[in-house]
């Protein structure tokens, strides 16, 4: 997953580049390289409901063509979140159906079916909308952030 946004910026590069360092080496990323037109930031996966938003970016780019502002990120902590959302569900069916296949196997497929995915079924239902809320919520961060930035680089500037 890849998320890129851009903005006009007119504003002092060298302090929306200081302002984006302090937040990203803030929340545990590592700046990878940083030059005159560009900043990259690398980091742990982590698009949890309780951590920062932006933390669904796992590699953060910030780059300068002309007056344009513009931030590319791989969305890293968002497949990992969507992953585990997707499988976790799926594996619990697989489990349930085994288990409850061994323990009640004279009760028929029927009730088995209906003991062992009853539990599961609206969780695979929500996956979708679960995603989609993560992809949502880390991509509103990232350009709240980038709007930050603009802002904080155009007032300085």
């Amino acid at each position: 997953m890849e998320y890129t946004v851009t903005r006009h910026f007119a504003g002092n590069r060298e302090k929306a580049f200081d302002l984006i360092s302090s937040v990203f080496i803030s929340n545990g990323y590592k700046q990878v390289s940083r030059d005159a037109r560009s900043l990259n930031f690398e980091g742990e996966a982590g698009a949890s409901t309780r951590s920062r938003a932006f933390l669904g970016a796992t590699s953060v780019t910030f780059s300068f063509e002309d007056d344009m502002l513009t931030l590319h990120a791989r969305m890293g902590g968002v497949r990992k979140m969507a992953t585990l959302i997707v499988l976790l569900p799926v594996a619990l069916a697989v489990l349930f159906l085994v288990t409850f296949g061994i323990l009640f196997g004279e009760m028929g497929p029927r009730f088995i079916a209906m003991v062992s995915l009853g539990p599961v079924l609206p969780w695979m239902l929500l996956a979708p909308f679960l995603i989609n809320w993560l992809k949502k919520r880390s991509h509103e961060a990232l350009e709240k952030l980038l709007e930050s930035i603009v802002r904080t680089g155009e007032a300085s500037g």
